[in-house]
């Protein structure tokens, strides 16, 4: 079996994203959590969808397997994260990072990734 790709960690502030656990969304800018913007929820498995649109990222959420969605309240403008501003890299990347709670665990199925 092949190794995986294995992409070098770049640097601690070069990420934007959603944080989720059993009870709220939480949502992160240039590595900080911004607290104002967490979302209740009661739900342990939820459906993702980001969007990229001219460096504006947009998330999108579903609890009905992609039915219904609900976009995120908090757009994020990216065009910062680029090798002029960090340097080293060449473009931003899509990532995942999964931690489960306690003795919890965490389970990514159906992933896509395709360019619009």
């Amino acid at each position: 079996m092949a190794e995986p790709l294995q992409t070098p960690f770049y640097n601690h502030k070069a990420f934007v994203g959603l944080g989720f656990n059993a009870k709220e969304i939480k949502t992160f800018q240039y590595a900080e959590e911004h607290s104002w913007a967490r979302i209740p929820h009661k739900s342990r498995k939820l459906r993702l969808r980001l969007i990229n649109d001219h460096q504006v990222i947009t998330y999108q959420y579903s609890y009905d397997e992609g039915k219904t969605w609900t976009t995120h309240g908090t757009r994020m403008e990216v065009s910062g994260i680029n090798h002029n501003v960090f340097g080293g890299f060449l473009s931003l990347k899509v990532a995942l990072y999964c931690v489960g709670e306690s003795n919890g665990k965490v389970r990514i199925s159906d992933f896509k990734y395709r360019a619009i």
